[in-house]
């Protein structure tokens, strides 16, 4: 059961599918990196929560960590560009 709503909604966070299971976010935490290890479902740099807003994953190594800086800069640069454009328009 849980496999499956991963593999439906990989995007959501492990807090808001185990909410939504009634699991603990250990439990969701664990089955996510063996289905991310095994290649069946994609590894996502953030992740959708339960009250709607995308946050980065947190992993071990300072290179990981540094790629998650970069990665969300740059989705923050162009979520203000976009929204520039939208009140010019």
């Amino acid at each position: 059961m849980l496999e499956a709503k991963l593999k439906e909604t990989p995007e959501y966070s492990d807090y808001r599918i185990a909410q939504t299971l009634g699991l603990s976010r250990v439990t969701m935490s664990l089955a996510r990196f063996d289905l991310e290890s095994t290649c069946q479902i994609e590894k996502f740099e953030t992740l959708l929560g339960a009250d709607g807003k995308w946050r980065a994953r947190i992993y071990g190594t300072p290179e990981e960590k540094e790629r998650l800086r970069e990665s969300n800069r740059k989705r923050r640069e162009f979520e203000a560009r976009a929204r520039l454009r939208a009140t010019i328009i």
